[in-house]
């Protein structure tokens, strides 16, 4: 695991820093749970392959309202999902992919009569992802090569935009349906640990990078306090 990163570091704790005294006079806090499916590509920065899944997402979500505005602190964890890629030299790679996110961001809404808010948000935070359970196979002068890479994770920042509609049920529930894209930052494989059953000198097979994003549609369930 590398170490937690400097910058996005301190740009969460500036923001938290700077919110802190508008949080202070904000009148009203929520709090809200969220589920809801993920459709997430690990895409090597090259662009020649894709490696889609689909999984659930889930997320707890705390927030201070203010006339049309409203500030957000979103924990969301996004289940594993097994993929299967085809790459060059006929090649194969088997894994799990996971990921947790924490994103502060902001929420503008425009209300509409009768019905509750339409919305937009955008904000910038941090992710942890991994890859478990990784094996892979080629086929190299007519043998087929199979082993397996270690389990590999990594913090980075991360950005989530979106967009929605929300309504309140006597002042107090809120209901929430929404769109989510959220770049998780980039990782890069685990070392290979294995090759044709036998244990190797630890080397990166595949130096580059991935880029994990998600297209989260999720629902809500939220009280106002």
């Amino acid at each position: 695991m590398k170490p937690f990163p400097r910058t996005p570091a301190i740009i969460l704790a500036l923001f938290l820093i700077i919110a802190a005294p508008t949080v202070a006079r904000a009148g009203d806090l929520s709090l809200s749970l969220s589920s809801g499916v993920s459709v997430t590509n690990l895409q090597a920065r090259s662009g020649f392959e894709d490696r889609l899944g689909v999984a659930g997402v889930y997320g707890l979500t705390a927030a201070y309202h203010f006339p049309f505005v409203r500030l957000e602190l979103t924990g969301a964890y996004h289940s594993p999902y097994s993929y299967r890629s085809t790459g060059t030299q006929a090649s194969e790679v088997n894994s799990s992919y996971s990921s947790y996110s924490l994103i502060p961001a902001v929420r503008l809404s425009l209300p509409i009569f009768l019905l509750g808010d339409i919305y937009g948000l955008a904000g910038i935070g941090l992710s942890f992802n991994q890859t478990k359970n990784s094996r892979f196979s080629y086929q190299e002068a007519g043998q087929t090569v199979t082993g397996t890479y270690d389990d590999k994770s990594s913090t980075q920042m991360a950005y989530v935009i979106g967009a929605g509609v929300s309504t309140s049920v006597l002042g107090t529930v809120l209901l929430d349906a929404g769109y989510r894209y959220t770049d998780l930052g980039q990782f890069k494989n685990g070392q290979t640990v294995n090759v044709n059953g036998a244990n190797v000198p630890r080397f990166i097979a595949t130096p580059d990078p991935r880029r994990p994003s998600s297209h989260d549609f999720i629902l809500s369930v939220g009280i106002k306090f």
